[in-house]
């Protein structure tokens, strides 16, 4: 038993237009069904508990890094402290703002 080369490649065009065909339909019924989706509507309460939320970082961060400078006059009269007992709380406190800060970040990553 012996194939013809008509037999063969019978309909061999017609599949590959109908392929065509197929996948262009599909695209278009994609196409109109995301054309036909509402627009996504923002969470606005959300947004702004997440501003808020950067926002408290941004002065907590700024706190450890300059440290409490200005406040470490009166903290070491409230507690009455003489200098070398002020210079070593006051680095412990701000050591303790840096280590937070780190700490937060590194547990932090894990959220996001």
């Amino acid at each position: 038993m012996s194939f013809d080369e008509s037999e063969v490649y019978e309909g061999g065009l017609d599949v590959e237009k109908d392929i065509k065909a197929d996948s262009g339909t599909k695209l278009k019924e994609s196409t109109a069904s995301i054309k036909n989706q509402k627009p996504r509507e923002a969470n606005i309460m959300q947004l702004c508990i997440f501003t808020f939320v950067l926002g408290l970082g941004n002065i907590q961060t700024g706190f450890a890094i300059s440290g409490n400078n200005q406040t470490a006059p009166v903290i070491k009269a409230k507690f009455g402290w003489d200098e070398s007992e002020a210079v070593l709380y006051n680095t412990l406190i701000s050591s303790a703002a840096i280590f937070g800060v780190v700490t937060g970040s590194l547990v932090g990553g894990r959220f996001i």
